[in-house]
């Protein structure tokens, strides 16, 4: 399935951050967070796997109690179950990876979306 960017609804899941799920399948979910300058992605954690790819901008990253700066180019690993906080220092855009796909993510665009992919 072939997943066209500007055809993805986005959702708000936070104050200035947008979430697109882009293509999925149930081993694997690509995601992209688009954040503005000072947003907030809250603490939190989640059993799956996650890869992020910084394709624009400087993020703080909060993990395992240290502090880590990420700008465009770079890559960070997060395994699942691990407390991690993002913050953005300039409007940013992360593609996220997880393994397997997320489930909460899936229901936030299944309305839009009507084939599953496989």
């Amino acid at each position: 399935m072939i997943i066209k960017r500007n055809q993805v609804p986005f959702s708000v899941p936070f104050e200035n951050l947008e979430r697109r799920v882009l293509a999925y399948n149930d081993k694997i979910m690509l995601v992209e967070h688009v954040m503005a300058a000072g947003s907030v992605f809250p603490a939190h954690s989640h059993p799956h796997e996650q890869l992020a790819y910084i394709s624009k901008g400087r993020l703080k990253i909060l993990c395992n109690e240290q502090e880590y700066i990420v700008e465009a180019g770079d890559s960070f690993a997060v395994p699942g179950n691990v407390v991690h906080q993002v913050i953005a220092l300039e409007e940013s855009i992360a593609l996220d990876f997880f393994a397997p796909a997320r489930e909460d993510y899936i229901a936030e665009v299944k309305e839009h979306f009507h084939d599953s992919v496989e």
